[in-house]
């Protein structure tokens, strides 16, 4: 299964996350994925540099992900569940 389709967007700002600065006009930041609940499927993380004012793309990245698990669980994510 391919995902078209955006699970979760976010800011630096929302972080207080602060680029490292490489060079003059190169800054970079690191972004972790901890604990994530991703179902077996092929995924892209898609990272995007903008002005501040989030109105203009300054610079686009994007990387293939691959989830692997051994489970029958259907979806995007696995939630929490309670059976009676």
């Amino acid at each position: 299964m391919k995902s078209d389709f955006p699970i979760y967007g976010t800011i630096s700002e929302l972080h207080n996350a602060q680029p490292k600065k490489l060079s003059e006009e190169l800054y970079e930041f690191t972004i972790k994925l901890t604990d994530n609940k991703l179902l077996p499927a092929d995924y892209t993380i898609k990272v995007h540099a903008m002005d501040p004012e989030c109105m203009r793309l300054m610079d686009s990245y994007e990387k293939p992900l691959r989830v692997y698990a051994e489970t029958q669980e259907m979806g995007v994510v696995q939630l929490q569940t309670e059976w009676n």
